[in-house]
């Protein structure tokens, strides 16, 4: 299994079906643990998404849970990849201003 990234309870999602949401990822998710924040960061010119979403759990087992849980999984024809995350969230994305 992966190791822990630098940011306690802080997850990436990878690999998913274009067609799902945000609205999706949390219901997959939220069986882990009590989500805190969901980024699915959108592409700066096209502003469509990107490909990828960041989940921040509560608590940084729950992250353990959800990775052990879901790596692998397949979610349509997609065999999605579930990581502990090392990159921060950009100020200015954070703040609102990223378009979520």
């Amino acid at each position: 299994m992966a190791t822990r990234g630098t940011q306690p309870g802080k997850i990436i999602v990878r690999n998913y079906p274009p067609d799902t949401t945000d609205r999706d990822l949390r219901g997959m998710f939220e069986k882990y643990g009590k989500i805190e924040d969901l980024f699915s960061p959108p592409d700066r010119l096209t502003r469509k998404p990107r490909g990828f979403t960041f989940i921040q759990f509560r608590r940084p087992e729950d992250a353990d849970d959800a990775v052990r849980g879901m790596d692998g999984r397949e979610i349509g024809d997609s065999k999605i990849r579930v990581e502990f995350a090392n990159i921060p969230r950009p100020l200015a994305e954070r703040m609102g201003e990223g378009g979520e």
